[in-house]
């Protein structure tokens, strides 16, 4: 299993970074982050936040999950309906992708797509009806509010008052 400095020092490689630079980054010494890497020691808790920010990544994807704990990640996303950021979706989408890729009858995975997808579509009506009302009440009676208005009779058709709440 790779470890925090393992993914640390993949990361810094990745970005062309010496030890140096990520150690000027964050406020500490090139032997700290050299014995990260090579895990003589472990970066404090509360630099984890830093350290993620600084590759552009979440903190989760610091540590190495097993594929069923990440499974178990994704499922817990869709079931409290948590919104994600864009590298977080892309990332959990490849790791699905991949696995149904490694195992086409993969039913775990594939069924974990569409929710994973259908969640993302939920998510943007949600956005495309928030910024369509948002439009319509600053500027009503406007050329081309037929449009927006069509959007949120649309969206809102399909799921129901779900939107009731945005604008």
């Amino acid at each position: 299993m790779k470890t925090i400095g393992n993914k640390i020092k993949e990361l810094r490689r990745s970005k062309g970074m010496s030890q140096k630079d990520i150690a000027d980054k964050l406020g500490v010494t090139s032997q700290a982050v050299s014995k990260w890497e090579n895990d003589g020691s472990l970066p404090e808790m509360t630099m984890l936040p830093d350290i993620a920010s600084l590759f552009g990544i979440q903190i989760d994807d610091l540590f190495e999950y097993s594929t069923e704990k990440r499974y178990e990640s994704i499922e817990k996303k869709l079931q409290y309906g948590r919104v994600m950021t864009n590298m977080e979706f892309e990332n959990e989408e490849a790791f699905l992708i991949r696995e149904v890729e490694a195992d086409p009858t993969n039913y775990h995975a594939i069924s974990l797509l569409g929710d994973f997808y259908g969640h993302r579509a939920e998510c943007m009506y949600q956005k495309s009806v928030y910024y369509a009302k948002r439009a319509i009440d600053l500027h009503p009676n406007q050329k081309g509010d037929q449009i927006l208005v069509q959007i949120i009779k649309d969206c809102t058709g399909k799921y129901k008052g779900i939107f009731l709440s945005a604008g």
